[in-house]
């Protein structure tokens, strides 16, 4: 029997630093006695102090539930998929371990959920990034990161692509219908989960006041980081069109981009560069990155004989396997 109404769960690998902030804004959240609500932290085999960390602020919080629970790494699906199977609430809310959300955040996905009687909610993320990078990196790059600001009103066709497991209000009996996310993807999870959910039926809604904070480091905003993200979410994005739409729409999505990337992305590459406008470049550089990993996995999956890529969906998708059909 379910003790709360939401279980509001973040699964976290060596930040413990970063974890202590995230579970300090959600221990402060703002619930006008409308619903109650569980922290369950899920640690994906850390080496570091995070159970110490956990069980400081658990202290600190009380009477508020904060669980600890700890895994063998695994990765990313499997701790989600871990989170869901320890919580106690009816409602499982993701924050990750490097967002901080505003005291209003669980409130409001929870009125969204209740008023508009839908099965998931998401949320709006605003990147945090260090002072000298706020006017270099525009809207184009940002999205990689996974800023979002929803609109009120989302379709299923939207929501599968444009809600994410950084922010999301999910209800219990969705991943009893639906399955929880997939471990055999190392990127996009929860953008897979999403279009399943979709299949299923279930209906979405958007919570654009629901609003975290994703804290970007100057490590992760290098070429060298970005290239990996951009490439890794092309190559995902390839395995999800396949899975759930099939060659024919794969390949016309594969002519649409070959045709941006030539006549939009590379001219405006050339235009940065020689305006020296870092920004354009920059957001450029990462949609001809996505392009490189979508685009060379369809080759692949057409003619795997013609274009072996193996190496290449080695380094950028850990979860690829030459002998599983129907996944490249």
């Amino acid at each position: 029997m379910n003790r709360y109404d939401i279980s509001a769960v973040v699964i976290t690998y060596n930040r413990s630093a970063m974890l202590r902030k995230t579970l300090a804004t959600l221990a402060r959240q703002h619930t006008h006695g409308r619903f109650s609500y569980e922290i369950v932290v899920i640690d994906d085999g850390s080496t570091d102090d995070t159970e110490r960390v956990v069980a400081e602020v658990a202290r600190q919080a009380h009477p508020l539930s904060v669980r600890y629970f700890f895994q063998e790494n695994g990765g990313e699906a499997r701790a989600r998929n871990r989170g869901v199977a320890e919580a106690r609430g009816s409602w499982i809310a993701f924050c990750d371990d490097d967002q901080l959300a505003d005291p209003g955040w669980l409130a409001e996905l929870y009125k969204v959920a209740q008023e508009k009687r839908v099965y998931c909610v998401g949320g709006a993320v605003a990147l945090l990034l260090p002072e000298a990078w706020r006017r270099k990196l525009g809207p184009l790059t940002r999205q990689f990161f996974g800023e979002k600001w929803l609109s009120p009103h989302i379709s299923p066709h939207a929501a599968r692509n444009q809600l994410g497991a950084g922010n999301v209000l999910v209800h219990r009996s969705v991943f009893e219908s639906a399955g929880g996310f997939d471990p055999t993807f190392h990127q996009e999870v929860d953008t897979d989960f999403f279009w399943r959910v979709a299949a299923a039926g279930f209906s979405f809604g958007a919570a654009p006041k629901a609003l975290v904070h994703h804290v970007i480091p100057n490590s992760r905003l290098q070429p060298a980081y970005l290239r990996n993200l951009a490439t890794r979410m092309g190559v995902a994005t390839h395995r999800i069109q396949l899975k759930y739409e099939g060659r024919a729409k794969v390949i016309l999505a594969l002519l649409r981009r070959l045709g941006i990337a030539l006549a939009v992305d590379l001219p405006l590459l050339l235009l940065g560069t020689l305006c020296r406008d870092d920004s354009l470049a920059l957001a450029m550089r990462c949609r001809l990155w996505f392009k490189d990993g979508f685009i060379r996995s369809v080759f692949f999956s057409l003619a795997p004989g013609l274009f072996p890529q193996h190496k290449f969906l080695r380094q950028w998708d850990p979860g690829y396997r030459p002998a599983e059909k129907g996944v490249f």
